[in-house]
């Protein structure tokens, strides 16, 4: 009897989930992925990084980190307007995100893009009112857009 129902358990365990007989979900390949690109971040394979932080945000759109991590890799392989999208992206699900504002602020200044730049900075200077930097960095742009 005992065999029965051990035997019924087991037949059971499929239908309630508890074996995974198919391929992983994106969602979860995606975690798997980040921890790849993060490996490849450290060694400095920014190429290779990219891949996974992208897969990532494909499959864990909200995923902030992912986004940051990407951009990184676009701005170290000089590829600063492929790193500023990917930061508008990010700045699309949260515009209050005080890393994607700093390094969109520079990276626009870099590129030339003063108006760009003083609007990045401006908002960031409204989250941070006491970071004194980011009025240097303003006066210095501004300086820039006048004749």
């Amino acid at each position: 009897m005992k065999s029965a129902r051990a035997l019924l358990v087991l037949a059971l365990l499929p239908v309630g989930g508890c074996f995974n007989d198919g391929p992983p979900a994106p969602e979860e390949v995606a975690l798997d992925r980040y921890d790849e690109a993060e490996v490849h971040y450290a060694a400095g394979r920014y190429e290779e990084a990219a891949q996974g932080y992208e897969y990532a945000i494909l499959h864990r759109s909200r995923w902030k980190e992912a986004y940051v991590k990407l951009a990184r890799c676009r701005e170290a392989a000089g590829r600063d307007a492929e790193a500023a999208a990917v930061l508008e992206r990010l700045l699309g699900i949260d515009r209050f995100d005080e890393e994607a504002l700093r390094t969109l602020g520079r990276i626009y200044a870099r590129l030339g893009s003063t108006d760009q730049a003083l609007l990045r900075y401006r908002r960031l200077r409204d989250l941070r009112p006491e970071d004194r930097s980011l009025d240097g960095e303003i006066a210095r742009l501004e300086a820039l857009r006048k004749p």
